[in-house]
């Protein structure tokens, strides 16, 4: 592998699995920063990877990401809170996109991408290693995780438990499907202990789709699959984690119901009200928390000397559409939905003859489990701008193009001069 992608690696388990908290020494002499900046020089000093970000910049994903960007400074100086937003796409959200260009510039061939899926799938495990050793809290869940909440962690466990389907497939080596079954097992057990229903939910939705769709497995496997996470659900699943997930069954019962101003549909409520009051820059990026503490029907309460807490969107669409207005919101719901479509051919080229289009077809699957897990955990959180979705969109926009390959095709260059008569002098008599 080459020093590029190996740094690359590095990068997304950095920005994505947050592996600089899980060790601090990491941070202390500054690895993130490091690898971020070797990446960057490796990136510019290699005329290949340039080339193939200037072939794979035209996809709508990449397209729509930079619309995303210029919407995100173009909120700036509207924002409730300009200093707070500049600071965010500045050291947050360019790192972010910097890794989707790197990813997609790094992943030229098949066996590329299933490094980089193995390197999503062990951060996760290192991330889930960590959380089991972790004390549940008062609340029965996990709660004293670094950067990210309980939550967050169970929606980037289920975006990325379909990767590791793909390596559980008949004909790979069986270290690496022994691996695969492993991670799975651990990203369950994590699952249970973040006690998180967003997550329940996303991990349904990724079970239907690839019951009914993942025809890279076969039925009896897939059924396998399923029955097999259902049952570790069921076996090591605690008292509360089922009693959590019963309340789903009677949602008008939950604090988050409407009712309660600090539930989650009351703040999308307001969220939504934002969005409908600045339709076009909307409230700046990053800065919702700000418009519930400033301009939300609650905030005139602090002239009394009653506090009013500053609430995350807790709905990735809510948060977008709130902070970019209806632009942003429209633009990310077609970023999702340009994804999901771009990887219906590569999907469906399962019979095809050549080996490597059914794993093309075997990884399009995965990825768009990937994303079903995302959309689904992420309605529920603040995830909008999460480096995990622009890493998965470097995958997706990169086997787009590798699939594109078909068994004896001509390069269009080669194409076009074999194309051509080759005239020759006649040889003089």
């Amino acid at each position: 592998m080459g020093m590029l992608r190996l740094v690359i690696i590095a990068v997304l388990w950095n920005q994505v699995w947050r592996i600089q908290d899980l060790y601090p020494t990491l941070g202390t002499i500054r690895f993130p920063l490091i690898m971020t900046a070797a990446s960057l020089l490796l990136f510019i000093a290699s005329k290949s990877a340039l080339q193939t970000v200037r072939r794979r910049a035209w996809h709508p994903v990449m397209k729509v990401s930079g619309v995303l960007l210029l919407l995100m400074c173009l909120s700036i100086p509207t924002s409730l809170y300009p200093g707070l937003s500049f600071n965010f796409l500045l050291t947050d959200h360019l790192q972010t996109l910097l890794l989707l260009v790197l990813v997609v510039a790094s992943v030229r061939t098949l066996k590329d991408l299933e490094r980089f899926a193995i390197a999503q799938l062990i951060g996760g495990a290192v991330f889930a290693f960590y959380a089991l050793r972790i004390d549940i809290g008062d609340q029965g869940r996990l709660g004293d995780l670094p950067y990210y909440d309980a939550n967050d962690l169970a929606m980037m466990l289920v975006g990325t438990l379909p990767l590791a389907l793909y390596f559980v497939r008949r004909g790979m080596p069986p270290l690496v499907r022994a691996f695969a079954v492993l991670v799975s097992g651990l990203y369950l057990m994590t699952l249970l202990k973040t006690g998180s229903r967003g997550g329940f939910l996303g991990l349904i939705a990724v079970g239907l789709f690839v019951l009914l769709t993942f025809k890279a497995l076969s039925t009896r496997v897939r059924i396998g699959s399923v029955v097999a996470g259902f049952l570790v659900l069921n076996i090591f699943g605690s008292d509360f984690f089922w009693k959590q997930m019963g309340t789903l069954l009677h949602p008008q019962d939950d604090y988050n119901w409407s009712g309660n101003e600090q539930g989650r549909m009351e703040v999308w409520k307001r969220g939504m009200g934002y969005m409908w009051a600045r339709p076009i820059s909307g409230v700046g990026v990053r800065a919702f928390g700000v418009a519930e503490g400033t301009i939300s029907p609650l905030a005139s309460r602090q002239n009394l000397g009653i506090g009013v807490r500053w609430e995350a969107a807790h709905n990735s669409f809510v948060q977008i559409g709130a902070e970019l207005g209806v632009p942003g919101l429209l633009a990310f719901i077609w970023l999702l939905v340009a994804a999901f479509l771009s990887l219906r051919p590569a999907a469906r080229r399962r019979t095809d003859s050549d080996p490597e289009q059914r794993k093309c077809a075997a990884m399009a699957q995965a990825l768009r489990a990937c994303l079903i897990g995302y959309a689904v955990s992420g309605f529920f959180l603040s995830q909008a701008y999460a480096a995990f979705l622009y890493a998965t969109l470097g995958l997706i926009v990169a086997l787009v193009y590798i699939s594109r390959r078909g068994p004896g095709r001509v390069p269009r260059r080669r194409r076009a001069r074999l194309s051509t008569p080759q005239l020759r002098p006649l040889a003089s008599a």
